[in-house]
C-alpha cells in the first residue's frame, strides 16, 4: 500500500494507504531500506526512496513480504536435479 507522494525521498512515517503496487527493496543505508519504486526515475531520488525500518516492519507485519535471492543457473540446476524444492527453503 503506497501512502506517500511519489516525489518524497525519505519516508519516516506510516502514511495513508491509497493503493498497492510492486516495489523492490535493494539494500540498506543506515536505518533506512533502499526502495526502488515502480513509478520510475521521477519518484524519490532517481526512482529510489529511503524508508525507515519502523515503517518497513509495520507494513511487513500487516501485509507480509516475499524475498527472492538470485542464484546462478548451475546452482538452480543442482537444486532441481537433487530434488530440492523452493517451498521447503533452500
Amino acid at each position: 500500500m503506497w501512502g506517500w507522494d511519489s516525489d518524497i525521498e525519505k519516508i519516516d512515517d506510516m502514511g495513508t494507504p491509497k493503493g498497492g503496487h510492486a516495489i523492490l527493496y535493494r539494500g540498506w543505508n543506515g536505518e533506512y531500506l533502499l526502495m526502488q519504486n515502480s513509478y520510475g526515475k521521477d519518484a524519490g531520488r532517481n526512482g529510489v526512496h529511503l524508508i525507515h525500518r519502523s515503517v518497513v516492519n509495520d507494513y511487513v507485519g500487516r501485509y507480509g513480504a516475499f524475498m527472492f535471492q538470485d542464484i546462478s543457473p548451475e546452482e538452480a540446476r543442482w537444486y532441481l536435479n537433487n530434488g530440492k524444492k523452493v517451498d521447503r527453503g533452500w
